[in-house]
């Protein structure tokens, strides 16, 4: 079912398809109780697309979340550790063209950082190839720590 899905999306008769899968979303979370397991799921589920879509309508401090190619019509989300430079997307995209980085960053670190600025375009940059568009969005936020997502978007039929 999943694979006519996904023909529909490409066919455009969909404007966006995305995949998440459960088992990935237990592998990021760690250890889940059978009680509240859905719960806990969709919590990490919920809370990445609110704040992404929070982002999308609002003024980034710098970049811009890119729309993706016509083509790439297949997608998904994912938190992105900056720090450790580390993405766990919400399903294992195969061949993704587009991808989006979206860094929230706290006001204060926006304001005093000299080299934030810097580290972030080569970690964009370090991330990118001839087959993968890369952009990237920085959000000032009121947050104490830094928050990091990221879109990604494939042209092809996903396993």
């Amino acid at each position: 079912m999943r694979g006519v899905l996904q023909q529909y999306a490409r066919s455009a008769v969909f404007k966006r398809m995305f995949l998440i899968s459960n088992q990935v979303l237990e592998s990021i979370i760690g250890n889940v109780p059978i009680m509240g397991y859905f719960d806990k799921l969709n919590e990490i589920l919920v809370s990445t697309l609110h704040m992404i879509n929070v982002f999308k309508n609002s003024e980034p401090a710098l970049g811009r979340i890119e729309t993706p190619r016509d083509v790439c019509r297949i997608s998904t989300f994912g938190i992105f550790d900056s720090d450790k430079n580390e993405e766990k997307m919400f399903f294992p995209l195969d061949n993704p063209r587009d991808i989006c980085y979206i860094y929230g960053v706290n006001k204060e670190k926006l304001e005093t950082d000299g080299n934030l600025f810097r580290a972030i375009t080569n970690q964009v940059k370090g991330r990118g190839s001839e087959t993968i568009n890369v952009s990237y969005a920085i959000f000032e936020t009121s947050y104490d720590t830094n928050i990091s997502y990221c879109l990604a978007h494939a042209s092809y039929i996903q396993p």
